[in-house]
């Protein structure tokens, strides 16, 4: 547990650091987010059952980076590393839980509506994501719908929902913001 919270720090300041030596004036952020994820797609659902299995809400978080497109753009620049647990229980023979674990990366531009990091405004995000595992590799499309909420000193709440080709994202975390 102390492992990946230090690789997550450590992950976490290299981002700010790089975005801080080439900000150039524009404003970027740096985020940290977790929270649920849950396979919508009927037709992944459906294979699942094929094999014995039932997909339940799983856990995942990401960590990203963003930069608006020009100093009073309200086009953003997002990309994130996340990993994500998917919980698949076994219906036949009641075998216990086993999980699925997927790292993304994923990007997309964002729309604010509302002034982008200077007082509440919601976004909207399209972009393409690479989801991998050791034994295979998918490249999806991503809809990211969510809020930045700004708490005071650069730093603000993120409420993202996320969703892609088989799974709907719901995190929530900080962002801080710097030029």
């Amino acid at each position: 547990m102390r492992r990946t919270l230090l690789t997550w720090a450590v992950a976490l300041a290299a981002v700010a650091a790089v975005g801080q030596a080439g900000a150039g004036g524009y404003r970027n952020f740096v985020s940290l987010t977790g929270g649920v994820n849950e396979i919508w797609n009927p037709l992944l659902d459906a294979v699942f059952a094929i094999f014995g299995q039932d997909s339940e809400i799983g856990y995942g978080g990401s960590l990203g980076f963003g930069t608006r497109l020009g100093r009073d753009s309200r086009f953003v620049l997002f990309a994130a590393y996340g990993l994500d647990q998917l919980e698949l229980k076994d219906e036949t023979s009641g075998a216990d839980t086993t999980f699925a674990t997927m790292h993304q990366i994923r990007a997309n531009i964002r729309y604010y509506i509302g002034p982008v990091s200077e007082g509440p405004a919601a976004y909207v995000g399209l972009g393409p994501d690479l989801m991998f595992n050791a034994e295979d590799v998918g490249v999806n499309v991503n809809l990211s719908l969510g809020g930045d909420f700004p708490v005071g000193h650069g730093w603000s709440i993120l409420a993202d929902a996320t969703l892609d080709a088989a799974v709907v994202y719901g995190q929530i975390g900080l962002a801080y913001w710097f030029e």
